[in-house]
C-alpha cells in the first residue's frame, strides 16, 4: 500500500491519492503522508481548474460541501485583503462567526476560529507573527492548537470536528514550512478543501512574515473513504 503521495499539483495529488484507493482492498489508508513543492511567484498553490471542476461537480452531486467552502474553514481567503491590516481579517471573521455557526456542520467549532479565538480571545496566529518580528524565532513556539481535549473528547460515537489536530510552522533558511496534522479525513469528501485551506493559510503566513512559502506538508493517521469505490471509479473516470 502506497503511504507517502508528493507533487507540485494539488489537483494531481489528490487524484493520486484517490486511484490508489482503487488499488488496495480496504477503504482506509494509515499512516498517509502528503508534500506540495514549487508554489508560484505569488505562493498560491499550483492546480489544475479543470480537475477542481470535476471534482466540485462530483461533491455537489453526492450532496457534499464544495471545495472552496470546505478551504475556507481553515483560511477564509475570500475576507482577507493583503493590503490592509491583518487584524482587518480578525475582526471580519470574528464579526460574522456567529452565522457561520449556525450552520449544523459547524456547530462543534471551525478550524480558523480556533486559531484567531481559541479561549477567552486569545489569538494564536497573532502570537506567532508577533514573535517572528520580534526576532524570536524559537521553533516550538509556532505551533497552533486545534484540538481541545476538555471540549472535544466527548463520549460520542460521532462528532466530524476536529478531525485536524494541530498546526505547525517551520521557517528554515528564510522559506515558510507548514506542517497539518489530522486523526483522520475523508480522501473525497475534505481532503481537496483541506489541503487547499491549509496552503492558503499558508500563503497568509508568508505575506505577515514575508518569507516564501516552500512546503505543505500533511500527514493524517487514518485517511478514510466515505463513498463507495464503485462510485469513486465513476468519479475518477469522469474527470
Amino acid at each position: 500500500m502506497r503511504t507517502e503521495f508528493t507533487n507540485s499539483n494539488l489537483s494531481e495529488l489528490v487524484i493520486d491519492i484517490c486511484t490508489e484507493f482503487q488499488n488496495i482492498s480496504g477503504n482506509e489508508i494509515q499512516g498517509l503522508s502528503i508534500t506540495i513543492n514549487d508554489f508560484d511567484e505569488n505562493n498560491n498553490v499550483n492546480e489544475t481548474y479543470e480537475i477542481r471542476e470535476s471534482f466540485d461537480r462530483a461533491l455537489k452531486a453526492n450532496g457534499m460541501l464544495p471545495i472552496s467552502t470546505v478551504a475556507n474553514t481553515i483560511f477564509p481567503i475570500n475576507l482577507w485583503n493583503p493590503k490592509l491590516d491583518r487584524s482587518v481579517l480578525f475582526k471580519r471573521y470574528l464579526s460574522i462567526f456567529p452565522q457561520i455557526k449556525k450552520c449544523p456542520q459547524n456547530f462543534h467549532g471551525v478550524y480558523f476560529e480556533r486559531m484567531i479565538n481559541y479561549k477567552d480571545g486569545f489569538n494564536q496566529l497573532d502570537k506567532i507573527i508577533d514573535f517572528y518580528k520580534t526576532d524570536n524565532h524559537r521553533r516550538s513556539a509556532f505551533q497552533v492548537s486545534i484540538w481541545d481535549p476538555l471540549r472535544d473528547m466527548v463520549n460520542t460515537r460521532m462528532r466530524g470536528f476536529p478531525c485536524m489536530q494541530h498546526l505547525v510552522f517551520s521557517c528554515v533558511q528564510n522559506q515558510l514550512i507548514v506542517f497539518g496534522f489530522y486523526a483522520t479525513q475523508y480522501i473525497f469528501e475534505r481532503a481537496y478543501g483541506n489541503f487547499l485551506g491549509i496552503c492558503n493559510l499558508g500563503k497568509f503566513l508568508s505575506h505577515e512574515l514575508q518569507i516564501p512559502l516552500y512546503q505543505v506538508k500533511c500527514y493524517v493517521g487514518v485517511e478514510q473513504l466515505s463513498i463507495t469505490k464503485s462510485n469513486l471509479k465513476v468519479i475518477l473516470d469522469s474527470i
